[in-house]
């Protein structure tokens, strides 16, 4: 069991990392129970489940954090094994079981939050079952401190450009590479607020990968008409620019930050 004290990577949380502590969970060189502990009926103070990519292949590495819903830095954590299962020892109590994978990519290093199959909490004594799927897109529980998995792209207009009203902006988002899972993304298109968010300075819930962005002044009934754009912060303006997501919490999580300006 690990009970530890250091801030994890959920720090709106308040839970515990799983740094210099004893544990009881299965991983590389803790299997535990050979049957399927995804599948398995919850025991008494007992977590047990499997973790999975979107197509349901095992992602083992993956912190396993079991937190205690009433007490301030009382978290028990574990990681899966190569196979994707963990087992957790919890004592009496409220719990809340959550799953962190960290992802190089592009030079980056990004932290996910993966989806459990049951985001409610649980009495210690009765055990439960938490799978988890990592998944690119859709709605996050509240507790999360976040809306969606997908990235965020903040949608910005040159200071001097002050004629161009972002709501008639349409961008393209074509994938360079594979995205954060290694699968093919697809490209995307829209004016800025449309389809995924009522505010027309951002785009929600974007699979996060490394995109070709373009940009077009579009106003209904218009010949569309090409911007230039940049990266914020980039020297130069350009007719598209290649982007990536920013990891960094300080300056936006998983956000990508997007500028455009008048040809």
């Amino acid at each position: 069991m690990r009970r530890c004290f250091r801030y994890s990577l959920l720090p709106q949380l308040l839970l515990a990392a799983a740094v210099g502590c004893s544990d009881d969970s299965t991983g590389p060189d803790n299997p535990g129970d050979p049957q399927d502990p995804g599948n398995n009926p919850p025991s008494a103070y007992v977590v047990h489940g499997a973790v999975t990519d979107a197509t349901g292949q095992p992602l083992g590495g993956v912190a396993v954090i079991i937190d205690n819903t009433i007490y301030y830095n009382s978290a028990i954590t574990g990681q899966a094994g190569n196979d994707g299962k963990y087992q957790i020892t919890v004592t009496d109590g409220s719990w809340r079981a959550l799953a962190q994978l960290q992802r190089a990519y592009n030079g980056r290093t990004y932290t996910f939050d993966l989806h459990p199959n049951d985001d409610d909490s649980f009495a210690g004594a009765d055990g439960a079952v938490r799978n988890f799927t990592w998944k690119l897109t859709g709605a996050a529980p509240n507790y999360l401190g976040r809306e969606y998995y997908g990235g965020q792209v903040d949608l910005l207009v040159d200071p001097n450009a002050d004629t161009l009203s972002i709501e008639n902006v349409k961008f393209t988002f074509v994938p360079v590479g594979p995205l954060v899972d290694g699968s093919a993304g697809q490209a995307l298109a829209g004016h800025s607020g449309a389809p995924n968010t009522d505010t027309y300075s951002k785009f929600v819930d974007v699979p996060m990968g490394r995109y070709r962005v373009s940009a077009a002044y579009a106003p209904a009934g218009e010949i569309p008409q090409p911007l230039k754009i940049r990266v914020e912060g980039a020297d130069m303006y350009g007719d598209d620019t290649v982007a990536d997501f920013l990891p960094d919490a300080s300056v936006c999580e998983n956000c990508m930050r997007l500028e455009v300006n008048w040809p």
